[in-house]
């Protein structure tokens, strides 16, 4: 068996221990329709893991080959974002189970943050082929708008998050935010006056 099987082997150990953790923590506790919500969002997560590994064997068997370029990256963009999705949603869904949380939903507001930036990359990616557009430039520009973004307004998953309570109670929310803004048009001038090679290599 070799180290990526045996990491596949452990991940699942450790997926199966939390839900069975999870049934005998809640067992007598949940009611019905508590458990065919929960059953629900089990389901949708390995679904949306199910479903890109399924599509990526049929890229294997040559699916996609002759397709045009649009469509093809669609394609893998669509994979690659469902196969996130529905990991991390799975692994948040059942590390609450076996806790003390609340399930939470699938819809996560960082989740759908993240795979917009995702998405954006991949556009980015994609012009950096098409046009005379570096990658590299517009990548930085990309990540240094989501930094500015989280200084002007940060959501509530990023006030709750560690980094997020340390930084204020060092510097105050207000240095924080500035903070995370001069990052972001930090990164957004490489990008646009450098080459932003060095948040790429």
């Amino acid at each position: 068996m070799n180290s990526v099987s045996v990491k596949i082997v452990a991940v699942a150990v450790l997926l199966v221990s939390l839900l069975a953790r999870g049934m005998v923590r809640r067992a007598g506790a949940w009611s019905g329709s508590q458990w065919t919500r929960f059953a629900f969002q089990l389901t949708l997560s390995v679904g949306l893991v199910a479903l890109p590994i399924a599509m990526a064997t049929e890229v294997d068997r040559g699916l996609t080959h002759g397709w045009a370029a649009a469509p093809r990256f669609l394609y893998v963009m669509t994979m690659i974002v469902m196969l996130l999705y529905g990991v991390v949603s799975g692994v948040q869904l059942l590390r609450a189970f076996a806790g003390d949380d609340v399930p939470p939903q699938l819809y996560h507001g960082y989740l759908v943050t993240f795979i917009l930036v995702t998405l954006a990359l991949g556009i980015a990616a994609w012009l950096g082929e098409a046009s005379a557009i570096p990658f590299q430039r517009s990548g930085a520009v990309i990540l240094g708008g989501y930094c500015l973004w989280l200084g002007v307004r940060p959501p509530e998953w990023v006030r709750s998050h560690a980094l997020y309570a340390l930084l204020s109670g060092v510097i105050s929310e207000t240095g924080t935010r500035v903070f995370y803004g001069a990052v972001g048009l930090l990164i957004i001038g490489v990008g646009i006056f450098g080459s932003g090679e060095g948040f790429f290599k």
